[in-house]
């Protein structure tokens, strides 16, 4: 598949993306991390931007040839959705790499540089969606492409901030009432949202007298398996410890449901095509 680099650099920049704005929210709104230390925060920052250099590597590898993006950035004078794209992962790469670099300087938490970096990062996933609501592909060119995709950021976000703050702090995950909140809420985003995106993904296809493959029907299955039961981890009804161990096996997890849930959604190029 000829556009797997592409599948990665939006998989990841959207899981850092979403998992930026929560930390955010955390770190306002609950009592556990209203005390997070400067240099606990540095060290989960750091990793956002470690994980957002591998996605840009990934958009390297598509476009082929590095000066190519000289190309793509011109694109922004014509508003194009690819080259706002890149610019605001650049954008959002700079203000988060200056807050980890000022927080580290000054061993200070400016929460209003954070919330200013949550806020373009909110942008972006809105941005990473628009490139994909091509008016000439009818299974692409739907409100279900910004929800899938804006929702796909939280949705690894959540489970990539929990495993940081495992790794990286004291706060125990199994007591901390909002990110339990956001787990819980994300799990029942993950049924109702996939009910409606396949009820009207079933009209369009009727309409086009196309069927979906099995194979892509079984990725859905897997997909929707991973994803419950990483999030079950991460929920933890039974009140055990979470193990960084377990921690990290949800997240790769959640990244290899998002990898195959990307893969369908380009398949359904191909597949309006027919």
């Amino acid at each position: 598949m000829q556009e797997l680099p592409l599948v990665f650099f939006t998989v990841l920049t959207q899981m850092v993306a979403g998992s930026f704005i929560l930390l955010t929210v955390l770190k306002l709104c609950s009592p556990a991390l209203a005390n997070l230390t400067p240099h606990a925060l540095t060290k989960i920052m750091i990793s956002f931007w470690c994980i957002l250099t591998a996605a840009g590597i990934a958009s390297i590898a598509h476009v082929g040839q590095p000066f190519r993006i000289i190309n793509v950035i011109a694109g922004i004078v014509h508003f194009s959705p690819m080259s706002l794209e890149i610019i605001s992962v650049a954008i959002f790469g700079a203000l988060g790499v200056l807050a980890t670099f000022v927080q580290w300087r000054t061993d200070k938490i400016f929460v209003s540089l954070m919330v200013l970096t949550a806020v373009v990062a909110l942008f972006l996933l809105f941005v990473i969606a628009n490139v994909y609501q091509l008016p000439g592909v009818s299974l692409w060119n739907t409100p279900w492409t910004v929800v899938n995709f804006v929702f796909s950021g939280f949705l690894s976000g959540a489970v990539l901030i929990g495993l940081l703050l495992r790794g990286f702090t004291s706060v125990e995950l199994t007591s901390n009432s909002w990110l339990k909140f956001i787990w819980i809420s994300i799990l029942f985003l993950v049924f109702t949202l996939n009910t409606g995106y396949f009820l009207n993904l079933n009209n369009q296809t009727q309409k086009l007298a196309v069927e979906l493959p099995q194979w892509l029907i079984v990725i859905q299955v897997i997909r929707v398996a991973l994803i419950c039961g990483a999030l079950f981890v991460c929920i933890n009804p039974g009140g055990k410890v979470i193990t960084f161990k377990s921690m990290f096996i949800a997240t790769i997890a959640i990244i290899i449901a998002e990898l195959l849930g990307r893969i369908f959604f380009y398949e359904l190029l191909f597949l309006a095509q027919l």
